[in-house]
C-alpha cells in the first residue's frame, strides 16, 4: 500500500513576517524600532510570498497578513509625529 500523504510546509519567511509585523505595530510608539522592524518584516513577507509561489508551500494568507501589518508598522511611526504637530 502506497502512502500518498502530501506533506505541506508553511513558509518560515511568512511566519517571521507576521510576527515582526505585529511587533512593529506594538512598538510604533518607539518610532525607530517599529519602523525598522516593519522594513525587515516587509522584506521577509515578500520573500515568503515568492517562496510560497515557487516551492508550492502553504502560508500565503499568513504572508499577506504579515505584509499588511508591516506596512502599517512602517506608516504609523511616520504619521504619529505629523498628527501630534498638527492636532496636538
Amino acid at each position: 500500500m502506497e502512502n500518498t500523504e502530501q506533506r505541506t510546509l508553511n513558509s518560515n519567511y511568512a511566519l517571521a513576517s507576521l510576527i515582526l509585523g505585529i511587533i512593529s505595530i506594538i512598538t510604533t510608539i518607539l518610532t525607530i524600532p517599529g519602523f525598522t522592524l516593519g522594513i525587515i518584516g516587509l522584506i521577509f513577507g515578500i520573500f515568503g510570498l515568492r517562496e510560497i509561489k515557487h516551492e508550492r508551500q502553504t502560508g500565503r494568507k499568513m504572508a499577506i497578513a504579515g505584509v499588511v501589518c508591516n506596512i502599517i508598522g512602517i506608516v504609523l511611526p511616520l504619521l504619529i509625529p505629523f498628527i501630534a504637530m498638527n492636532f496636538g
